[in-house]
């Protein structure tokens, strides 16, 4: 079950995530024009890429994470 409390919640975590990844580099939903950086790939998932290259080789790091709220009754 979500509300808007939820949607707010998540809303707000993913801007923290994004923040703490270093979102001076904020690519939106796909758009692969930067290379590395912080990417939104959806409304509840971050990922930052980085690429480092050892010997001859080149090496993707994808640091991905996903946000949910789980709303439940207490009594």
């Amino acid at each position: 079950m979500s509300d808007d409390r939820c949607e707010l919640l998540r809303t707000q975590a993913v801007q923290h995530i994004v923040n703490a990844l270093g979102g001076a580099q904020v690519s939106v939903y796909g758009n692969e024009v930067t290379a590395g950086g912080v990417f939104l790939d959806s409304e509840r998932e971050v990922t930052s890429r980085t690429y480092w290259r050892v010997g001859d080789e080149r090496f993707e790091y994808a640091v991905q994470v996903s946000v949910d709220v789980h709303r439940r009754k207490v009594s």
